[in-house]
């Protein structure tokens, strides 16, 4: 850009120096904190896969203890009223 006829070039070469120092910077903080990024993804990948489980495991609780009334009410059944028993 500045091998053009530019009449600023000493102040567009000085911002490019600076935007190229503030990106070392950031690249440099999140080297740092990269590992901290990686166990925050890891603990969240777990509680994901928490609620996973829950959300099967609660399903198979519903459908057994539906299943298990179903099952009581059909072999109890005596009636309602005590002319039906």
């Amino acid at each position: 850009m500045v091998n053009e006829r530019y009449e600023h070039a000493d102040e567009a070469l000085a911002r490019e120096k600076d935007i190229e120092i503030r990106f070392l910077k950031i690249w440099e903080l999140s080297k740092a904190r990269r590992p901290l990024f990686e166990a925050t993804l890891e603990r969240e990948l777990v509680k994901e896969k928490l609620r996973v489980d829950l959300n099967r495991v609660s399903n198979e609780f519903l459908h057994w203890s539906k299943d298990t009334i179903d099952r009581v009410d059909s072999d109890n059944s005596f009636g309602f009223m005590l002319s039906e028993v």
